[in-house]
C-alpha cells in the first residue's frame, strides 16, 4: 500500500511540472528583421515589427543593407506601409541596390510615403533595366500625382514588357495630366488586352474630350474584347458628353449582359431625360436581374436629377 501511494505522488509530482506555464521568449525588433528571410514567420514577423511602431524603424533601415536580398525587400516593404518620413533617404539609396527586386520594392515604398522628395529618384528608376523595377516606379509616380512624372512615364506606352505599359497607363490616369490624353489614345490599340482596358479607364479618369470619339468607337467595336468595350463604356460615362448617347443607347441591346448593365450605368451618369424611353423600352425586354437593377437605377438618377 505504501508503494503504491509513492507510486501516486511521483506521478502526480511529475505532472505538477508539465502544467508550469511555458515562458516565452520575446523577440527584439533586430530579431524580427532576420526573422523576415523565412517565408514560414515573414507574416508574423511583419505584424510584429509594425506593432513596435517607431522602434521598428532603425531596426527595418539596419535591415536594408543586409546582405540577404530577402530580407532587404521585405524591410523596404514594412517601412513603406509603417509611413514614417525619416525612411525616405535610405529607401532613395535603395533604388540603386544590385537586385532589380530589391529596387522594385524600394520604389514601391516611396510610392506608399507619398514624400515628393522621391520623385526624381522615381523617374530615373524608369529607366531601369528591370522590367519589375521599372513598372514598381511608375506605380509609384502615379501615387505621387506630380505632374513632371507625365513625360517620362509616357515614354513607357512603348515597353516591351506588358507589365511595365500597364502600370504606366494606371499611373497616367492616377496624375491626370491632360498631356496623357494623345499618347494613350494611341495606346488604345496596344496588342495587350489589359493594357487597352486600363487605357481606357485612364482616359475617363482624365476626362479630355479628346478622348470622346476614340471611346465612342471602342465602345460600338463588336470584335473587340469585351472587357475593354466595358471600360470605354465606363469611361464615357466619367465624360459625360451628349455626343456618346447613341452608342451607348445601342449597347443596350448587346449581347453580353454586362455591356448592357454597364452601358445603362453610363446612361445614368450622363444624365439626359431624352433616354428614359430607350431604358424603359430595355427594361421591357431585360431577364436579367442585375442589368434590370442597373436600368432602374439609372432611371432613377436621371429622373432625381429633373426635380
Amino acid at each position: 500500500m505504501v508503494k503504491i501511494n509513492l507510486i501516486i505522488l511521483i506521478f502526480l509530482f511529475i505532472l505538477s511540472g508539465c502544467n508550469k506555464p511555458v515562458v516565452e521568449v520575446k523577440k527584439t525588433p533586430d530579431d524580427l528583421v532576420q526573422a523576415l528571410k523565412n517565408d514560414k514567420t515573414f507574416s508574423t514577423s511583419k505584424e510584429d515589427l509594425r506593432k513596435f511602431g517607431k522602434d521598428a524603424i532603425e531596426p527595418l533601415i539596419k535591415g536594408l543593407k543586409d546582405e540577404d536580398k530577402v530580407i532587404r525587400e521585405r524591410s523596404a516593404i514594412i517601412l513603406g506601409e509603417i509611413g514614417d518620413s525619416s525612411c525616405i533617404t535610405p529607401l532613395i539609396e535603395l533604388l540603386k541596390d544590385k537586385e532589380g527586386k530589391v529596387r522594385g520594392e524600394a520604389a514601391t515604398a516611396l510610392g506608399w510615403l507619398k514624400d515628393p522628395k522621391g520623385v526624381i529618384p522615381l523617374i530615373e528608376v524608369l529607366k531601369d533595366e528591370d522590367e519589375y523595377a521599372r513598372a514598381r516606379g511608375a506605380m509609384a509616380l502615379g501615387k505621387l500625382k506630380d505632374k513632371k512624372a507625365t513625360s517620362p512615364i509616357i515614354n513607357l506606352l512603348k515597353d516591351k514588357s506588358d507589365i511595365v505599359r500597364k502600370e504606366a497607363v494606371i499611373a497616367l490616369g492616377e496624375i491626370g495630366d491632360k498631356k496623357a490624353t494623345e499618347p494613350l489614345i494611341k495606346t488604345l490599340e496596344d496588342e495587350n488586352i489589359e493594357v487597352r482596358s486600363r487605357v481606357a479607364t485612364s482616359l475617363g479618369e482624365i476626362g479630355d474630350l479628346k478622348a470622346l470619339e476614340p471611346l465612342i468607337k471602342k465602345t460600338g467595336k463588336k470584335e473587340e474584347d469585351k472587357t475593354v468595350r466595358i471600360e470605354a463604356i465606363c469611361a464615357l460615362g466619367l465624360l459625360k458628353n451628349n455626343k456618346a448617347l447613341p452608342v451607348l443607347v445601342k449597347s443596350l441591346d448587346d449581347e453580353d449582359e454586362n455591356i448592357r448593365a454597364w452601358a445603362a450605368d453610363a446612361l445614368g451618369k450622363i444624365g439626359d431625360k431624352k433616354v428614359i424611353k430607350d431604358l424603359q423600352k430595355a427594361m421591357e425586354k431585360e431577364k436579367n436581374r442585375e442589368v434590370k437593377s442597373k436600368i432602374t437605377s439609372a432611371i432613377n438618377t436621371i429622373k432625381g436629377n429633373m426635380k
